[in-house]
């Protein structure tokens, strides 16, 4: 290699620089969570909550639902099924996520880097790894969205909606701020003339669950079921909301690229719904701040980013572990 090229490449560009420091972002994201003991105590108020409930109550997520499924086979407790179905998240999120990427260099390194991010690790030891895959699938879908055509596009991204609502817990909370700024998502055709139809493709699945859930727990007397991660901080202190704002950019540094490049709408809409979910009423500062996370990483399997921006997400999502345990 010459000299001019030397000096023309910089430091990040180096494939060794890159190797060492995404090994020791996972090596330190991995000793992270595991000296963080708030996790464990948010999946025992998980497994209390299992343990509560002798069937598939309302309201529950995904993960609790395979931890009840689980749960069920024959020699098996309650904190294993949950143990279990929460774990499962990790392979998935990794199979998801070098699958639905294009077939260029680094999908396998970026797969690697979302299983083994601090927030990843944090919501899988927490009792709900699901919600990592909920949130990734969800703005996966998100991130083709303005260049298909309608029929192509909306209809997955309305199940994608769905399977957020399903997967994350109090979801609901993240509704309002995620229809707020999805219209930056919408294709250009339909921005001007088709948003009615827009909106109604896109929430219609997640309102039938609702309904369906509501329903349920009308006509059999079931009492719905809150299933909160961390301690809600979006309501009282503005110190609080100052936090979760923080942790959301911090957490998601690669959506600021707000530039003339395709995708920056997109991009726009996951920096903006993560921050406006980080202030919502009820909303859970480590689902808030995972939703940033993934969004980044969604955006970047489809579209690129620089190394230096996952380790900085990286690290973002280390702070965020760090400042939950300390509060």
């Amino acid at each position: 290699m010459s000299l001019t090229t030397m000096q023309q490449r910089s430091f990040w560009q180096w494939p060794e620089t890159q190797g060492f420091a995404i090994v020791l972002a996972m090596a330190g994201a991995l000793a992270l969570t595991g000296f963080e003991d708030w996790t464990a105590h948010v999946f025992h108020g998980r497994l209390t909550l299992l343990e509560g409930e002798t069937g598939f109550a309302p309201g529950m997520d995904l993960t609790l639902w395979f931890g009840r499924l689980l749960a069920s086979l024959p020699g098996t407790s309650e904190a294993a099924g949950l143990s279990i179905a929460t774990a499962m998240a990790v392979p998935i999120i990794g199979l998801t996520s070098f699958l639905t990427a294009p077939k260029r260099p680094g999908r396998l390194m970026r797969a690697l880097l979302l299983c083994t991010h601090p927030l990843t690790l944090a919501l899988v030891l927490g009792g709900a790894g699901w919600a990592v895959i909920g949130l990734y699938v969800l703005w996966r879908a998100l991130a083709a969205l303005p260049r298909r055509r309608p029929h192509q596009g909306m209809a997955g991204s309305g199940l994608a909606i769905a399977f957020a609502w399903l997967a994350v817990p109090g979801f609901s909370a993240f509704l309002l701020p995620l229809g707020a700024t999805l219209w930056l998502c919408a294709p250009r055709h339909m921005q001007k003339r088709f948003m009615l139809s827009y909106y109604l493709a896109l929430f219609a699945p997640v309102a039938m669950l609702a309904g369906a859930n509501a329903y349920a727990a009308w006509a059999f007397g079931l009492e719905w079921v809150e299933t909160p991660l961390t301690a809600p901080m979006t309501s009282g202190l503005p110190v609080a909301i100052l936090f979760s704002l923080c942790a959301t950019i911090l957490s998601g540094p690669g959506l600021m690229r707000i530039t003339s490049m395709s995708g920056t709408a997109t991009r726009l809409a996951a920096l903006v719904a993560s921050a406006f979910a980080a202030t919502a009423t009820g909303a859970d500062p480590l689902a808030a701040a995972a939703m940033a996370a993934t969004a980044q990483y969604a955006l970047a399997a489809r579209r690129g980013e620089p190394s230096m921006l996952s380790v900085l997400s990286f690290a973002g999502g280390a702070a965020v572990v760090i400042g939950l345990g300390a509060l």
